[in-house]
């Protein structure tokens, strides 16, 4: 007995001439012209630099003032485990309701979802230690200057 052959058509990969990528490298060309007309390229250059360097720099001025608790790194890391252990746990669980002919659930799935979801965590947090920097450096200028904080809209005030 014959197997069915497949339905679909193999898909053959589109053979570009050498007048597209002429085509594609003149839109950007003019695309990188007009961001420099425009006076942004310069500032696109800087902000991929930022993004790509500027960690190092913070780094070296905050290194000494982070504390490390030996407990707490333990904690996590111990709960980091027995996350990623009941995640595959769930997902091997589903995988086989899911497709049961289909081979095992790997291990690497499994961790590849899971730092997915840490670095997710880490770029939220980021935006929370940034705003703590920003006021404890905001409150020591402030502390330099010799005057206070200003009073927010809303805020409670008590007369003496």
């Amino acid at each position: 007995m014959e197997s069915d052959p497949d339905p679909r058509p193999e898909a053959s990969p589109k053979k570009r001439g050498p007048g597209g990528c002429v085509v594609r490298l003149l839109l950007w060309g003019f695309v990188a012209l007009f961001l420099l007309l425009a006076g942004a390229l310069p500032l696109l250059i800087e902000t991929a630099f930022h993004l790509a360097f500027g960690w190092i720099s913070f780094l070296r001025r905050n290194f000494g003032e982070i504390r490390f608790a030996p407990d707490r790194i333990a904690t996590a890391l111990i709960l980091g485990v027995f996350a990623v252990a009941g995640l595959h746990l769930l997902a091997r669980a589903w995988w086989h309701r899911m497709r049961p002919s289909s081979g095992p659930w790997r291990w690497g799935w499994s961790a590849a979802i899971a730092l997915s979801l840490l670095a997710f965590s880490l770029a939220a947090m980021s935006d929370g230690v940034a705003q703590a920097i920003a006021e404890d450096e905001f409150q020591s200028l402030l502390a330099k200057q010799g005057s206070s904080p200003p009073v927010q809209e809303g805020a409670k005030t008590t007369a003496p």
